[in-house]
């Protein structure tokens, strides 16, 4: 066996204390724009009572980050969003022939087949299996939906993987073999950086050489 999975954690638990600085992100009443007006005109009237020299300051900066954070969002369609699993906007395709047959991938962010960070979202049938592998850079998983087991070592060990839930994280080191299973349909998301690489432990378990093999 290879070394202990990094710990697992839930970023639901994790982002909690977070999320009162992401207002924009949590928001679910109104427009972008209707949010933003609120929460600045609310800032301005906090500033007006306020007899504190410095703390007007500070908060008059603020207040001119949040408009021109309204307006550059307002006018680059590039801008951050947050997206769910059920959003129109995610398009899912084929996973690339590297994945064994049945996945779905959708690209949320950034080019996987390119230099810098990318962010992708595997939909998995329920049993799918991945046998073991390795990656060159670290593979950064976490479970959106459904159940997802991870385990280390070049040979698959049922009873020593770890499963995961929604919200369940897990890092698999770069060059570490690791191996998974989807038990439901499964939903998870992945960043790393790229070039994605995938190297099978057994060349025999990669799907190219697999489909290739005459009947």
């Amino acid at each position: 066996m290879g070394p202990a999975i990094a710990p697992a954690a839930s970023l639901a638990t994790a982002r909690v204390p977070r999320a009162k600085n992401h207002v924009l992100a949590t928001e679910t009443h109104g427009s972008f724009e209707a949010i933003l007006l609120s929460h600045t005109r609310r800032l301005a009237a906090d500033i007006s009572d306020s007899p504190h020299v410095e703390r007007k300051m500070t908060k008059l900066t603020y207040a001119a980050a949040l408009l021109l954070a309204g307006t550059f969002a307002a006018t680059n369609p590039r801008v951050a969003i947050a997206q769910g699993e059920a959003d129109a906007g995610i398009k899912w395709g084929p996973a690339p022939a590297v994945f064994p047959a049945g996945a779905q991938m959708a690209v949320m962010q950034g080019d996987p087949a390119g230099r810098g960070l990318f962010t992708v979202r595997l939909r998995l049938p329920n049993g799918y299996k991945i046998a073991p592998h390795t990656h060159p850079t670290d593979e950064n998983v976490t479970v959106l939906s459904g159940s997802f087991s991870v385990g280390m070592g070049k040979t698959i060990e049922v009873n020593k993987m770890m499963t995961l839930k929604p919200g369940g994280f897990v890092t698999a080191p770069a060059n570490e073999a690791h191996y998974a299973m989807a038990r439901g349909v499964t939903v998870v998301q992945v960043h790393a950086m790229g070039p994605f690489a995938m190297t099978y432990v057994n060349p025999a378990d990669t799907p190219k050489l697999t489909n290739a093999t005459p009947r």
